[in-house]
């Protein structure tokens, strides 16, 4: 299941185009989640931008939930997200942080790794 936390940028579109798809025989479901409960029982979870305060407690209970974390604000995965999207020019790119990963309990696949763009966390002492 993939979850939508804060206001959702998407509208209709990701889940028209995610309609009938299944990862591993199983369907996606996109579920807008309105709170960090809900949002801890999901696969992924797209965190909206929020403020900077929320931001810090909404990633820590993701990643004790084991919940892939995914973001396009500014410096997300160096705040602990793991993924990001970027804009590069005209093209989205992707920023992964390994070391979020691993405290979500993650594993990314090294060919995904070597098409992003790998960052650390700015969070005191981690590296």
């Amino acid at each position: 299941m993939v979850g939508i936390y804060g206001k959702d940028p998407f509208g209709p579109t990701l889940d028209k185009t995610l309609e009938g798809k299944t990862v591993n025989g199983r369907a996606i479901s996109i579920r807008r989640v309105a709170g960090l409960e809900e949002a801890r029982v999901c696969t992924i979870v797209f965190v909206a931008a929020v403020d900077r305060k929320r931001l810090a407690q909404t990633l820590a209970a993701l990643s004790a939930a084991g919940v892939m974390s995914v973001g396009e604000s500014p410096n997300f995965a160096q705040q602990g997200g793991v993924v990001n999207f970027v804009l590069r020019g005209n093209a989205v790119a992707l920023e992964i942080n390994p070391i979020a990963a691993e405290r979500a309990h993650l594993r990314i696949s090294s060919r995904l790794l070597g098409l992003a763009r790998i960052v650390k966390d700015t969070l005191g002492g981690v590296e």
